[in-house]
């Protein structure tokens, strides 16, 4: 999970180097593996692959992204790094979070996919897929940038209520910002203010 995330972040910044290593490590298969474990990495590889391949303008970008985008509306959501426990607020499940950094497939690839879909020039593919998102209350720590990015979409392909809707969500969770979010804030007011104003 450390090489996925550490190889996403630089990519998103970039950062080719090293990214085709990183697939190749997280497509091998080690003595021991836990089919969660194979199942994670497979779905990460196939992520860096298609954000690789969209950033190298590779000529299988789109057939990379293709096959994301499958994986994660048909595969496995992604591992939330704790033991397997069942989910459930029994002091045996709570124990077992205890120091473990929750970090899921299912929080981040559908946005990833819009962006990349988006970058293809295809906008409804990207809202469609920045609206594929989990709903519970312990798998939300992406919600208010997919609702960002839902409202921007929306509202780009025709969507006003759907726009309006998706804004007013981010807004209420993000009711008294930290001066690090207030200009996104600002920007997705303003952007609500316009909407509202041209019906």
């Amino acid at each position: 999970m450390d090489l996925c995330v550490a190889t996403l972040w630089r990519l998103s910044r970039g950062e080719l180097g090293g990214a085709g290593p990183a697939i190749e490590r997280l497509r091998a298969r080690a003595p021991g593996d836990s089919p969660q474990s194979l199942a994670s990495n497979a779905t990460c590889a196939a992520m860096l692959e298609a954000k690789l391949a969209a950033a190298t303008g590779a000529a299988g970008a789109g057939a990379a992204l293709d096959r994301l985008d499958s994986l994660i509306r048909s595969g496995p959501g992604g591992s939330r790094n704790g033991p397997p426990v069942a989910f459930t607020l029994s002091p045996a499940y709570v124990r077992s979070m205890i120091g473990v950094s929750p970090c899921g497939f299912e929080d981040f690839v559908n946005l990833e996919v819009a962006r990349l879909r988006e970058r293809q020039g295809d906008r409804r593919a990207a809202l469609s897929a920045v609206r594929r998102r989990p709903y519970a209350y312990h798998l939300t720590d992406y919600l208010a940038p997919h609702l960002r990015e839902e409202g921007r979409l929306a509202a780009l392909t025709g969507d006003r209520a759907g726009a309006i809707a998706a804004y007013r969500h981010y807004l209420a969770l993000r009711s008294n910002p930290e001066p690090a979010l207030r200009p996104a804030v600002q920007a997705v007011r303003a952007e609500l203010a316009k909407l509202a104003e041209n019906p």
